[in-house]
């Protein structure tokens, strides 16, 4: 279950709140938005080096999973850039392969796959994408494509379709035009791969391995443009098969296949016999995202490192001279479908290899061949995930800056200049942030003016931000795990006044009270039921209760609970009145209107109901339906400050959707917003921008692991198109990628 964001308030402006998904202080709203630059992960992606008038020598990444968007990393400086769009959007079985003669000699030629015929052409003189023609068959996952050298075709290029299916395309580099190849001797699918054969009896020849949970492989020969049944591999091949030719010892001149399929198994083909038999055995399993990288300088020349991929961070060391498998270095981050391998040529790390991951992430790492061992390479983009929250920073080095933690498992920070309307890379945590990660400002004691950051996902951990230097440093331990539902208050009267308390979610009954004087946290009074996603709470403004706390629960119930900060006591409240809350609720403080001083609930959980709560009678009642459709993880809102719609709060309605719905508190109705102009889920949060040239717009960043926002404009009602982060990279890789060098 996914937990949710609650609407930002002016607490966020002073820093006097919990800026987390889930705690409200009751207080007017402020909000704002702006384009995260997001990296799509595509399923085949592609990677080239290129030169362009961003950087020279950089590779092109194309993001594949039903996109058109691509980057462009520089080696020179280690930064990504926006790349340019391609014609179509490419999917499984989009691969590359470099264009050696004819009309577009010197261009790459890029298959889309996602089950079309569609290709392009890149050239990297103009940086440009190009559409190409249209193959004989449609490609997908498992095609793959290679280049005719002798016979009568010569010069021209096979593409393999995949699929699975058994047919082929021709590409003519002459004429620029396809036409229908010879069919396999079985189906291509998953998995499936080609490499040449350079000796024995079938020199010259191509052998395919098919692939698709199967032992089987054809055999091209270029004399006859035929296939033939090959030899049959010793176990089924899938994703993540492989093949490395092996350059010394005594199987030197044949090739090793690694079976991938999540498998540690590989098959040796000896061209002398056209033969196969068992091959040696990996050190971990092979599957999406595997790689070879031919190590050539080090203690380890010679040999080749394999990337697993697999979901994992494993790699093996092949000594072809030994023919020994050993464990490898282990990398930071999981690599899986999409993942790239690319050597770098010039610049700092000239000799190093680049890898993606894949899997949706922006992480990228570097292979040093000289000390056998991965490093950190610089981020695609900076997508924003659960326990993603923003701080604004009032002070100090950064002050006037918004301080963006990204939560999905992140460290890493975003600092957003409303002056020039851009994100770039702020200050380390000290741990991880995920689901119930939220901020609140200290006001007291010896770290008075920094900010307490709750790591979430399921941690104990705590940082603190001092916005005189713009660092971060450890703070006190949570005594019990934080994790969705996690949200902090300060108490405002009673014994505890001045100390923070916190819902710890994680489907606990556990809280805990912070003590800014003595900077250590211990266990509170437990709530009356559990706490997950969708469990937010906000102070009562008035009445009799002014001052407590009321929780909603969430969690798919009905149940809340009031904190009655003098006894210093949690007990069961009224119910919520026929709908339960869950993920995606939030609540907001009423202004103005018939109802105003209440309280309007989302429910969140996936449904279209709201709850109003009254202060000044202490009860719950049934409130005004939302419109179009339904609340659920992302959701949050925001107080339109200025322009036709002033005084009415939009709701962005998470739940992976694109709409919103804006509360008029004259009517007390929800009526239709404006498009968001990308879906918002998990982590999705807002801010008001008070200074700089877009003062007064409402910065909405979109969660769902991506670097994407908007920017909300209240004199023309609409959301704009969303700004890059970082240099551009709007979407981030996944399954098939391809990587080449012109």
């Amino acid at each position: 279950m996914k937990r949710q964001k609650s609407q930002s308030t002016p607490a966020l402006i002073l820093l006097s709140l919990v800026l987390a998904a889930g705690c409200t202080q009751v207080t007017p709203l402020v909000s704002a938005q702006q384009d995260l630059a997001t990296v799509t992960t595509a399923q085949d992606a592609v990677v080239e080096n290129t030169t362009t008038g961003v950087c020279s020598n950089g590779f092109i990444y194309t993001m594949g999973l039903a996109t058109a968007n691509t980057g462009i990393f520089c080696p020179e400086t280690n930064e990504w850039f926006a790349g340019p769009q391609l014609p179509s959007t490419t999917r499984d079985g989009s691969h590359a392969i470099k264009i050696l003669s004819g009309i577009m000699a010197g261009k790459t030629f890029i298959i889309h796959g996602d089950n079309t015929a569609q290709t392009s052409f890149y050239d990297k003189s103009t940086n440009t994408f190009i559409a190409g023609p249209a193959l004989a068959v449609n490609a997908r996952y498992g095609s793959n494509s290679f280049l005719v050298t002798s016979g009568a075709n010569a010069g021209k290029i096979l593409t393999i379709r995949g699929g699975p299916a058994n047919t082929s395309s021709w590409y003519n580099p002459v004429t620029n035009t396809t036409s229908l190849g010879p069919p396999l001797s079985a189906n291509v699918g998953l998995g499936g791969h080609n490499f040449p054969i350079t000796a024995g009896a079938w020199a010259g020849r191509t052998m395919v391995v098919h692939g698709t949970l199967t032992n089987t492989t054809s055999v091209f020969d270029p004399a006859t443009d035929t296939f033939s049944p090959g030899p049959t591999l010793t176990a089924n091949a899938g994703y993540g098969s492989l093949a490395i030719p092996i350059r010394a010892g005594a199987h030197s001149g044949k090739i090793l296949i690694a079976h991938g399929n999540a498998t540690t198994g590989s098959t040796l083909f000896d061209p002398a016999t056209t033969t196969t038999a068992a091959g040696i055995t990996f050190s971990a399993v092979v599957q999406d995202g595997s790689a070879p990288i031919d190590i050539e300088a080090g203690v380890h020349a010679g040999k080749t490192l394999i990337v697993h991929g697999n979901v994992s961070t494993a790699s093996s060391i092949f000594n072809h001279a030994a023919y020994t498998m050993i464990a490898g270095p282990v990398l930071a981050v999981n690599r899986g479908a999409g993942g790239q391998v690319m050597r770098i040529r010039s610049g700092a790390n000239q000799g190093k290899y680049w890898l993606s991951h894949g899997l949706y992430v922006s992480a990228t790492s570097f292979y040093d061949p000289l000390t056998n061992s991965f490093s950190t390479g610089s981020e695609l983009a900076f997508e924003v995930g659960p326990g993603g929250h923003t701080i604004y920073v009032p002070q100090g080095v950064h002050a006037g800056k918004y301080l963006v933690i990204r939560g999905n498992t992140k460290s890493a920070t975003l600092l957003y200049d409303p002056q020039t309307n851009a994100f770039s890379p702020g200050p380390t945590l000290t741990n991880g942030t995920g689901g119930g990660s939220h901020s609140i400002l200290l006001k007291s004691g010896a770290n008075a003016g920094k900010i307490l950051t709750m790591h979430g996902g399921i941690r104990q951990t705590t940082s603190l931000y001092d916005p005189i230097t713009g660092t971060y440093s450890t703070g006190p331990v949570i005594p019990s795990f934080v994790n969705y539902g996690g949200c902090s208050l300060e108490i405002m009267h009673g014994p505890n006044a001045g100390k923070i308390f916190t819902i710890v979610g994680n489907n606990q009954l556990f809280t805990s009270i912070y003590n800014p004087v003595t900077n250590t946290a211990a266990l509170g009074t437990n709530l009356p039921a559990t706490a997950f996603t969708g469990t937010h709470m906000f102070m009562i403004p008035s009445g009799p209760q002014a001052g407590n706390i009321i929780i909603i629960r969430g969690n798919s119930s009905t149940a809340t609970a009031i904190f009655d900060v003098t006894a210093n006591t949690i007990t069961a409240d009224t119910p919520l009145p026929g709908a339960i809350a869950g993920s995606g609720g939030h609540s907001w403080l009423i202004q103005s209107g018939t109802q105003a001083g209440k309280v309007m609930i989302i429910n969140g959980q996936g449904s279209n109901l709201t709850t109003l709560y009254d202060p000044a009678t202490h009860t719950f009642a049934v409130g005004p339906n939302l419109t179009l459709t339904n609340a659920s993880a992302g959701a949050h809102s925001f107080l339109i400050p200025t322009g036709t719609h002033a005084g009415k709060t939009l709701v962005i309605y998470g739940n992976n959707v694109t709409s919103s719905t804006m509360y008029n508190p004259a009517t007390n109705t929800f009526s239709a917003g404006p498009a968001v102009g990308g879906v918002t889920q998990e982590g999705g949060h807002n801010f008001t921008l008070s200074l700089g040239p877009n003062a007064g717009k409402v910065v909405a960043i979109q969660g769902n692991y991506l670097p994407q926002a908007r920017l909300y404009d209240p004199a023309t009602h609409t959301f704009g198109a969303h700004n890059p982060l970082s240099k551009g990279v709007i979407t981030l890789p996944n399954a098939g990628a391809v990587a080449f060098e012109p």
